[in-house]
């Protein structure tokens, strides 16, 4: 998942509880488990120095108590994220 170049990475630590608060969406047969929240990242452009919001998905990613990959995925990118990683439908996500 690392070489998603449309994801942000670099999420806070202090979201971690509110992403992982409901039922894992994935648990793959290694035992991975992925966490799954609607929700928006803010952002300044270098460009414009304007600030703009992006609504999307937070997905986390555990192996027993150790947190292995975390990201945001814009909403206009999660059908191509999901279906190369087999997850739901933005729909689908609350």
């Amino acid at each position: 998942m690392s070489d998603d170049g449309g994801a942000y990475h670099n999420i806070p630590t202090i979201l971690d509880e509110s992403i992982m608060s409901g039922e894992p969406y994935v648990i793959r047969a290694n035992g991975r488990v992925e966490f799954l929240k609607k929700g928006s990242v803010g952002t300044i452009s270098a460009k414009t120095n304007k600030y703009s919001v992006k609504e999307g998905i937070y997905h986390m990613t555990k192996e027993g108590n150790s947190v292995k990959h975390k990201l945001f995925v814009p909403e206009d990118d999660w059908a191509r994220f999901a279906k190369r990683w087999g997850l739901p439908g933005y729909d689908l996500i609350d």
